[in-house]
Formats: C-alpha cells, structure tokens, sequence
C-alpha cells in the first residue's frame, strides 16, 4: 500500500519521493520497527516523530489521535524552534482534554485524550474501538434502529472519565454523514444538559485529511527536537 501511494503521490507531483512520516491507530500489534520496514520495501525513508523521552513508557509510535490534534493546531507550542519555552509548565495541573470522534465505512473509535502540559508531546488518551459500527452497517437498519441506539450509548462511554472534554473533534472518512451527526450531536447535548455541563466546542473541518495535515506539521517541527533512535528493541521477539 505505500509502495503504490508512493507511486501515485510521484505522478501527481512530477517529483521524486524519498521521505515520508506516518500515523497509526493505536493496536497493539504495530511497532514503529513494521514501519520502518514498510518504508524501506517502498524505497523511501520513514521519519520517525515521536519518541520516548524516558524510555519505551513514553512510547514512539505517532498515533491517528496524535495528528488529529496537530491537524487542527491543538495543544501545539507557538515557539517550536525554543525547545525551552514549550516544556517549562506543571504537567500535573495544565491540562487540555479532548473527545475524539472517528467515523468510517468500516468501524467507529472514540478517544478521550489528555494533554498535560497543554503540549502534544505529553498525551494520553483511552480509546475504544468498535468494528462493525461504522457507516456501511448503517444501511442495513432504519435510522431509528439498534444500529444507531447502539452508536449513541458508544460515542458517551469515554465521558465517564475523570476529566470532560472541552472540544468533540469529528475525524474520518464518513464524519459529516447527516444521519450520524444529527444522532451523534443530538446525544452529546443531551449528555451535557443532564448534568448541566457545558456543551463541548465541535470541531468538524476537513475530517478526512486533518491527520494526514497533522503528520506533516509535526514533521516539520522534529527538526527542533533530538534526533530520535530506532527502537528496534522493543518489538518482542
């Protein structure tokens, strides 16, 4: 697969591909080494731009949430190029706290993710990942069917977390789907209402390619950051 996005990318442009970065979801049987691999059997160099600042715990896998974040300029240091400046902050008490929509033909995802510092480097995020929820099962039922009762109760489930989201970020390829949104937004207002919260600000531009931007801004700033090693060690044998 990116070997011939590789190739189609090189016809678009009439330029030669030699780098490229990547995002992820996160399942537990991908390790960056894969993608190393991958890039490698395409002719071309992946950058890796996350990595464990102490040790594997951190993590160095660029995970889809990650670059949904970046795409949209969230929880990322103006001052990039003064490493100083973006660290210099209470990672216990800043935080900024998301909830992650992912709609697709194939499944749905929800992440309520947790940036400490307010900086992207230093995110946490739980993610719950429901195959056969996505939208290609929506036709199969009446849009006042299980289908969608079932995608109501999922889309909540990360809201009994410790701490609520201030933005609903909607990401994929089947996000402004009109049937899902209006069950979708109509069942996060009434979530808020209940107990008298505020409503979350939405965020629905661009789903489709907003990580893919998020991957390339965080590449460009990697050339302000320690230059990371290949954690081969870290795939089991």
């Amino acid at each position: 697969m990116i070997k011939a996005l590789k190739e189609e990318t090189e016809k678009m442009l009439g330029l030669r591909i030699t780098k490229a970065a990547a995002s992820v979801p996160r399942f537990p049987a991908i390790y960056d080494e894969d993608l190393y691999d991958a890039f490698e059997y395409a002719g071309i160099d992946y950058l890796q731009i996350k990595w464990g600042e102490n040790g594997p715990a951190w993590g160095f896998l660029t995970y889809d949430t990650l670059a949904a974040l970046a795409g949209h300029n969230l929880s990322l240091c103006a001052d990039y190029t003064n490493g100083n400046s973006c660290h210099d902050k209470d990672m216990t008490e800043d935080m900024d706290v998301y909830l992650l929509v992912t709609y697709t033909q194939a499944d749905l995802k929800v992440s309520n993710v947790v940036v400490h510092g307010h900086d992207l480097y230093h995110t946490h995020d739980e993610t719950s990942l429901y195959l056969g929820l996505g939208n290609s099962s929506s036709g199969e039922q009446s849009t006042d069917g299980a289908y969608f009762e079932e995608v109501m109760d999922k889309l909540v489930v990360p809201l009994t977390q410790r701490y609520s989201p201030t933005k609903i970020i909607y990401v994929g390829d089947c996000a402004h789907d009109e049937v899902f949104r209006s069950f979708a937004d109509w069942r996060f207002r009434s979530y808020f209402e209940e107990r008298n919260e505020k409503m979350p600000e939405i965020i629905d531009s661009d789903p489709i390619y907003t990580q893919a931007k998020g991957v390339a801004e965080l590449a460009r700033r990697r050339l302000y950051l320690p230059l990371p090693i290949k954690p081969y060690s870290l795939k089991p044998r």
